[in-house]
């Protein structure tokens, strides 16, 4: 019928309040009920429950998008508590051409305005593990070369940093160029092990 009411605000994923809303009235002519009767819902807010059900299909969206133009893609990643499910996504694939890192970040940034920051890396990183992402950030990335940032990008007006759901987006291509790079490294199984066992007959 038209009538609106102010209402909120409402906590929301990002972990902060947020006034917007349809406020429309609802009206209700009749109720219907069971016994026993289950009803399910989610934790509203910054928590997991909420943010995982964000993360899940966007990495499920994210995989079929590369899957079109990336050859040798590995995984896909939107961290569920540091990108609250919908800002950041990570990437991992084995390189085979230069420009695919910068590819990869097009095609997600399109595929979904919620997304402010992805990073793709080598297919030796875990993009579970973010603190492997952050190394090779670290090490395999130069920001005159690597990163770029998108302005006046469309956005969400759930996201409390952007204006008017006007946002900036950031790509970082953190892996190694093909050819001559520094060798990771590693220590083999058996080595960890015979200084496992070493380790446990010196502390008895």
């Amino acid at each position: 019928n038209g009538v609106r009411e102010k209402e909120g605000p409402f906590g929301e994923f990002t972990g902060y309040a947020s006034s917007r809303s349809t406020e429309n009235v609802f009206e209700a002519t009749a109720f219907h009920y069971r016994n026993g009767a289950v009803y399910q819902d989610i934790n509203g807010g910054d928590s997991m429950e909420h943010c995982r059900c964000l993360s899940i299909p966007r990495e499920v969206e994210f995989t079929n998008v590369l899957g079109k133009t990336i050859p040798n893609l590995k995984a896909v990643h939107v961290p569920v508590r540091s990108g609250v499910g919908s800002f950041h996504c990570y990437v991992s694939l084995r390189k085979t051409a230069e420009g695919q890192g910068k590819q990869a970040i097009f095609s997600v940034m399109g595929a979904d305005h919620y997304v402010k920051l992805v990073v793709v890396v080598d297919d030796d990183i875990d993009i579970f593990d973010e603190e492997q992402v952050l190394w090779a950030i670290a090490t395999r990335m130069q920001a005159n070369r690597d990163v770029f940032i998108v302005d006046s990008a469309m956005g969400t007006l759930l996201d409390p940093s952007a204006n008017d759901a006007i946002t900036a987006k950031m790509g970082i291509d953190a892996t190694k160029p093909l050819g001559e790079f520094a060798s990771t490294l590693s220590i083999e199984a058996g080595a960890v092990e015979r200084a496992r066992k070493l380790m446990a007959k010196l502390t008895g």
